[in-house]
């Protein structure tokens, strides 16, 4: 896959023939259920309370707001869920890896990186890059890999012996998760 236009100029012109990488579907669907689902039922309450139609509340105003305000905010997760559907790219080439997020972009040149932890948790693992200008997180579950993981054995060999830490654990309890996590979503 080549570059899409989600990343900066800058971070493009670091990159030498990037392959990018998007988050999965479900954050898409799960973030337009969310909205279509908890969007309306606070549209439906705050009317409900702002109408007052069967006098059921004392101060209807008071009432509408707080019905408003809490819907609002539990719609705001789903809201996000889109925005990381349609920004979020991970792009990575021989030279650099950038991370594009909803707000911001972060480059490394794996040159700079002066460690990298691999990291195990309940979805699988993740894999954080340090260097001076600053740190990229990669959550693996998030991203759709080929089959094989070909992104976690490019980051192996990519990068330093010296610079990586907790990769026997991560082989141990990650990979194997990634691996199952993968499988379920293919059903």
């Amino acid at each position: 896959m080549g570059a899409s236009q989600h990343c900066d100029p800058a971070c493009l012109a670091r990159l030498d023939g990037p392959r990018y990488y998007r988050v999965h579907k479900i954050y898409l669907v799960l973030g337009t259920v969310g909205v279509v689902f908890f969007g309306t039922a606070g549209l439906v309450s705050t009317l409900a309370a702002a109408t007052n139609f069967d006098g059921s509340f004392g101060r209807p105003v008071t009432a509408a707001i707080i019905f408003g305000s809490g819907w609002s905010c539990i719609t705001l997760p789903s809201v996000w869920l889109i925005l990381e559907y349609r920004r979020s790219r991970l792009f990575i080439s021989a030279n650099a890896v950038c991370k594009v997020g909803v707000f911001r972009t972060q480059t490394l040149l794996w040159s700079e990186i002066t460690a990298a932890q691999w990291r195990t948790n309940l979805q699988g693992g993740k894999l954080v890059l340090r260097a001076r200008a600053g740190k990229i997180s990669i959550e693996f579950a998030a991203y759709r890999w080929d089959e094989d993981f070909k992104p976690i054995a490019f980051f192996r060999s990519r990068l330093s012996e010296n610079v990586q830490a907790g990769w026997d654990k991560f082989e141990t309890n990650a990979l194997a998760a990634l691996m199952e996590f993968a499988a379920a979503r293919r059903e």
